[in-house]
């Protein structure tokens, strides 16, 4: 019995590598920055989030006090989510990845300490922190609960989610590092799958709700407010448009908010939070529904919670073990495949000399280095490349399918009716999808420009370039803008993608308008006073295939600068990725909920603070009828004010790039002779 408590003891709670990763962790002042910045960032966002609902001020009452905190509750353990898929990653790769990078790997596996305990203590090391990550946020999400709306069991299912997650996503990195494939590269498309994952899967969730809704009307909402009530949060009060006799008017919206969950719904965290506290809308089914089924599948269908419990368990446990197995043979180096292959058929070793013509370098040399020297290697061309052809041939077959619906040669897209007896709304569907392949195309290219801009420094510094290349003539001034200059060339062909897309539909719409074809025009609906204004527009605005590159290139260029300033002060690629994605992560954030919400209740200034939001801009592109207050009363002065406001967004990022620069260049030597000991 003592043996069994002595290795569970040393296994879990005094196993030396955790507590070296939690001790060194706890004694760094950035991880402190990283929670103060964290928790200072929702309070934030709860403090704008109820004054935006109107649940300051001197006479509010309880029960929209109420309603703004289940709102803001909402929106913030969305984020939560979300935000956590994107951070475990980076915090579990380099668990032993930093061994390999330190030379310390192969020492390591020579120590008494079994497989378990060296993969145990990296995942739960790395763990600790994304945990206490979550734990700061916990007082917050209890302040919520005075005010009413938000259940008690909504709030620990929120962090139960968001726990699962951080195990699942830190298990699988913690497998890609053991594999020797925990590398700065395989953590990068690590994370970009995660992100499309999460972006492609909610789609196609969304997508088999309203195919399943046809010819279905919509059920009543419920709006609640008390935690004890069926459905827990409920909808969030609105303006319901109405006819004459005041009856209900079903829309699209309605119908794909509404329903069921689907088959999606566990294999998806955000989902299944939002099975979880939102079944007024998004409810799984009754036991009565999926009788006919087997235990298993009854299980998977009608608990969600459950169901993405076991699963994210079951592989977890599943991958440390394997891992556990083969450490100290992959460690060791040993490739089977490989050994047998060269054994079998005689294959030589690789290597050799390799040769390559002269090529011309730009008066830069360091924007021509980063522009040209990166990702010369045929998968990473292939990879820009097929991106942006999948991208744009994506966006070319679904304007194809909305043209062939609209003009009635075939039903290509699904038959969404606004009402039961009402005629189908293609246009409708044809924009959430757009909308949905822009934002899958946004979250990558913001992630290829972290991770880029995150190693232009770190990278070199690792390699022992950068020592070598400050001997040289080149100026900090040169390096830095000429770093910038070359990200931002490089990022130009996955750049092209959204911006050739929005600008086939805008030509698609002018042409139609132009020749008076319905088929480039759509019904639009939105709030004014006294009712529901309703008309006929255009498809798109032919100045969005001009404004989106106005604010996404020089959004993508901040992102650049932020990674960089950070790759230079940090010794290594993690370190500089991990406050990188912090910081882009919770301004998209916070800009994205408050322009979005001041887009849709301020008339003017709107338009200015939602254009700093490269997310909420796409969709105040797309459909500014329905996202811009008042754009339908005044189209003329609307559009003259989203040019503007695209411009002051433009000069604003430009403006932060320029002063981050600014800041680089003057403390590069000190910065670099710091880090390298020779200070």
């Amino acid at each position: 019995m003592s043996t069994l408590y002595h290795w569970l003891w040393y296994l879990l709670p005094a196993n030396p590598i955790m507590v070296r990763v939690i001790q060194g962790g706890s004694n760094r002042l950035r991880h402190f920055w990283v929670r103060i910045g964290y928790l200072g960032a929702l309070i934030l966002l709860v403090l704008i989030g109820l004054m935006s609902g109107g649940g300051l001020g001197g006479e509010v009452s309880m029960t929209e006090l109420a309603k703004s905190g289940a709102q803001v509750f909402t929106i913030v353990s969305y984020g939560q989510v979300g935000l956590i898929c994107l951070l475990a990653p980076l915090f579990m790769a380099g668990a032993i990845n930093e061994e390999q990078a330190g030379e310390t790997f192969d020492i390591l596996l020579t120590t008494p300490l079994s497989n378990l305990q060296i993969v145990l203590g990296s995942l739960l090391g790395r763990l600790f922190f994304v945990l206490s990550l979550l734990a700061s946020g916990l007082p917050l999400f209890a302040v919520l609960l005075i005010f009413g709306g938000v259940p008690i069991k909504s709030v620990f299912v929120a962090f139960a989610v968001a726990g699962l997650a951080a195990c699942l996503v830190g298990s699988v990195a913690i497998t890609l590092a053991v594999l020797r494939k925990g590398g700065r590269k395989a953590v990068f498309v690590f994370i970009i799958a995660i992100t499309a994952y999460l972006v492609a899967s909610y789609s196609v969730d969304l997508l088999i709700r309203l195919a399943r809704s046809v010819g279905t009307p919509p059920p009543a909402p419920i709006v609640s407010t008390d935690g004890d009530a069926p459905g827990g949060i409920g909808t969030q009060e609105g303006t319901i448009p109405t006819d004459e006799d005041g009856e209900e008017i079903a829309t699209a919206q309605s119908i794909a908010t509404g329903g069921q969950t689907t088959w999606i719904t566990p294999l998806h965290p955000i989902l299944v939070l939002e099975a979880s506290i939102n079944t007024a809308n998004y409810r799984p089914p009754t036991p009565e529904d999926v009788a006919a089924y087997p235990a298993p599948i009854r299980f998977y269908l009608s608990q969600p919670l459950g169901a993405f419990a076991s699963m994210s368990g079951i592989i977890s446990l599943g991958l440390v073990l394997w891992s556990a197995i083969r450490l100290r043979a992959i460690g060791s180096g040993e490739n089977m495949f490989m050994n047998w292959a060269r054994k079998k058929f005689n294959l030589p070793a690789l290597g050799g000399e390799k040769r390559r013509p002269p090529r011309r370098v730009w008066s830069n040399p360091v924007a021509w280095r980063e522009a040209n020297a990166r990702g010369r290697g045929v998968w990473a061309i292939l990879s820009r490349w097929s991106f942006a052809f999948v991208c744009i041939s994506l966006g070319a077959l679904l304007l194809l399918a909305y043209h062939m619906t609209a003009t009635g040669a075939g039903q290509w897209l699904p038959d969404i009716r606004q009402a039961p007896n009402a005629p189908s709304d293609p246009a409708w569907v044809f924009r959430s999808a757009l909308l949905t392949l822009l934002l899958v195309e946004l979250a990558v290219i913001v992630m290829v420009a972290i991770y880029m801009s995150a190693g232009a420094v770190s990278r070199e510094r690792e390699d022992g370039t950068l020592d070598l290349m400050l001997t040289t003539p080149i100026t900090p001034r040169k390096y830095v803008w000429g770093k910038l200059q070359g990200l931002v060339r490089f990022l130009t062909l996955l750049l092209a993608a959204p911006i050739i897309t929005v600008a086939m539909v805008a030509t698609y719409s002018l042409i139609g308008n132009m020749l008076g074809k319905s088929w480039a025009t759509a019904q639009y609906s939105w709030v004014q006073q006294g009712g529901v204004g309703t008309g006929t527009q255009a498809l798109m605005i032919p100045e969005a295939a001009i404004l989106l590159p106005i604010i996404l290139v020089p959004f993508v260029a901040m992102c650049a600068t932020v990674g960089m300033n950070w790759s230079i002060k940090a010794k290594g690629i993690m370190g500089a990725v991990v406050p990188t994605i912090l910081i882009i992560g919770v301004l998209m954030l916070i800009m994205g909920f408050c322009g979005y919400n001041a887009a849709e209740h301020i008339g003017v200034i709107g338009p200015f603070i939602n254009s700093f939001s490269p997310t909420t801009s796409i969709v105040m592109l797309l459909n500014p009828w329905e996202s811009l207050q008042g754009f339908a009363q005044n189209e003329g002065p609307s559009r003259v004010a989203l040019f503007i406001a695209a411009f002051f967004a433009a000069g604003g990022y430009g403006l932060i790039v320029f002063l981050l620069l600014q800041m680089m260049v003057k403390g590069f030597d000190q910065t670099v002779r710091k880090l390298s000991g020779t200070a």
